[in-house]
């Protein structure tokens, strides 16, 4: 592939950045943001110390 048809074939798969685009902030506590669109969290726990009740709770 010759550099020019590279350089066309990179700008027109480019995908635009967007870092300074602000999360969608979803969940607060207090006051604070705690959860946005788009991130994973995970709830750690021993058995049964109501991690499911949590996540239901959270979730509601």
């Amino acid at each position: 592939m010759k550099e020019k048809e590279y350089q066309e074939l990179r700008q027109a798969v480019e995908i635009p950045d967007v870092t300074d685009v602000a999360p969608v902030e979803v969940l607060f506590a207090g006051g604070v943001c705690v959860g946005t669109i788009g991130e994973f969290s995970t709830i750690v726990g021993k058995p049964k110390v109501k991690k499911t009740f949590n996540v239901i709770a959270i979730a509601s």
